[in-house]
C-alpha cells in the first residue's frame, strides 16, 4: 500500500518581514504515476492559499515535468516535495532516492522526439533553477537527487 503525506506548514522568517513569514510544506508520495496529478494539485493549493496564486499554473506545469521525471526515469520507491512560499516568490524542490546515474539537464531536442522537453520547459518558465546531489543533514552520505526552481511573481514570463 503507497500512502502520501502533507506535512502541516512550516514557519520561516528568513528574508522576510515578521508579518509576512514564509511557509513551507512538505509532501511524501510514492512514485506512480497518479502521484504527478496530486502533487501538482497539492502545490496549487499552497500557493492559493498562501496569496501566491498568480504563480500556480506555472508551478502545475513545472511540477508536472519534474515529478514526471522521477516517475519515469528514478526507479525509486517515492519522492518527497518541498514548497516554500514567500510573499514574491515560490521555491519548490522534488527529491528522489536515486544516487546512480548523473543530474538532470536541460537538453535541446529535435522537432521528431516524443520526450525530453521537460527541463526545458521548467528553464524557460523560472526565474532560476537548479539539479543538485542531495546529501544527509550531516553532509556524508549522499541520499538523492534535488531539482528545484523559482517562480518570482514580479516576472514576466516570455514566449
Amino acid at each position: 500500500m503507497s500512502t502520501a503525506t502533507l506535512s502541516s506548514p512550516r514557519t520561516t522568517t528568513e528574508q522576510q518581514p515578521e508579518e509576512h513569514p514564509a511557509q513551507t510544506y512538505r509532501i511524501t508520495a510514492p512514485a506512480v504515476p497518479t502521484t504527478v496529478r496530486v502533487v501538482r494539485d497539492a502545490v496549487a493549493a499552497a500557493l492559493i492559499a498562501n496569496g501566491a496564486g498568480s504563480l500556480a499554473e506555472d508551478a502545475r506545469l513545472c511540477v508536472s515535468e519534474t515529478v514526471t521525471n522521477v516517475v519515469s526515469h528514478a526507479r525509486v520507491p517515492h519522492l518527497d516535495v518541498e514548497v516554500t512560499v514567500h510573499t514574491d516568490r515560490a521555491v519548490i524542490a522534488v527529491r528522489d532516492s536515486s544516487t546512480s546515474g548523473r543530474l538532470p539537464l536541460a537538453r535541446a531536442v529535435s522537432t521528431d522526439d516524443e520526450s525530453g522537453r521537460g527541463l526545458l520547459l521548467v528553464s524557460r518558465i523560472a526565474a532560476h533553477w537548479g539539479a543538485q546531489w542531495a546529501w544527509d543533514q550531516d553532509g556524508i552520505r549522499l541520499i538523492g537527487k534535488r531539482v528545484w526552481f523559482e517562480l518570482r511573481t514580479d516576472r514576466a514570463v516570455s514566449a
